[in-house]
Formats: C-alpha cells, sequence, structure tokens
C-alpha cells in the first residue's frame, strides 16, 4: 500500500481480465498490466479468467466481486457477466 503525507493508505486496484477460456487473452493482458504497472510503481493487482464453465480457471461471482475493475474482450462477457455474476454494468 502507498502512504501520503496526512492520507490514509491507498489500496491497491483490482482489476480482472475475461476472455471465453482462459487461455491466451486474458492471461496475456494480465501479464501485460502486471509488468507495465510495475514498471511505474502503480498500486495495481491483477487477475484473469474465463466466461466459460470449462476455462482454465472459470469467473465465479467471488472472483468477480473481488474486481474494482472487470475488462473484457468481447461485448457478450459484459452481459454475461451482469446476468451470471450480478455485476454493475459501470464495474465492466
Amino acid at each position: 500500500m502507498e502512504t501520503k503525507p496526512g492520507n490514509a493508505p491507498r489500496a491497491a486496484a483490482r482489476y480482472l481480465f475475461v476472455c471465453y477460456a482462459n487461455l491466451q487473452r486474458s492471461p496475456t493482458a494480465e501479464e501485460y498490466c502486471r509488468r507495465a504497472a510495475a514498471q511505474r510503481a502503480l498500486p495495481i493487482t491483477v487477475a484473469s479468467a474465463g466466461i466459460s464453465p470449462f476455462a482454465v480457471r472459470p469467473v465465479t461471482r467471488a472472483i468477480a466481486d473481488q474486481a474494482d475493475r472487470i475488462f473484457v474482450m468481447e461485448e457478450y462477457m459484459k452481459d454475461r457477466l451482469i446476468a451470471d455474476h450480478q455485476q454493475p454494468g459501470d464495474k465492466i
């Protein structure tokens, strides 16, 4: 956590990248974001998951709830996160 004079510690932002099977797109985005954040010393934690129940790491409501922002690779994935995992549209 980052501390600034007169401010409370700032918690890391939590980003979740979602694709279909969590094989290529979302893990690549996760790693890219992780490296970019580290190079810039940004307080960001990242994860990835897949919308498919057969994904390497299937997205669950618990995983989605932990994220501050969710980035999807295709528009229909946003609709699925809203319908299946009760995520607010402005978070995605």
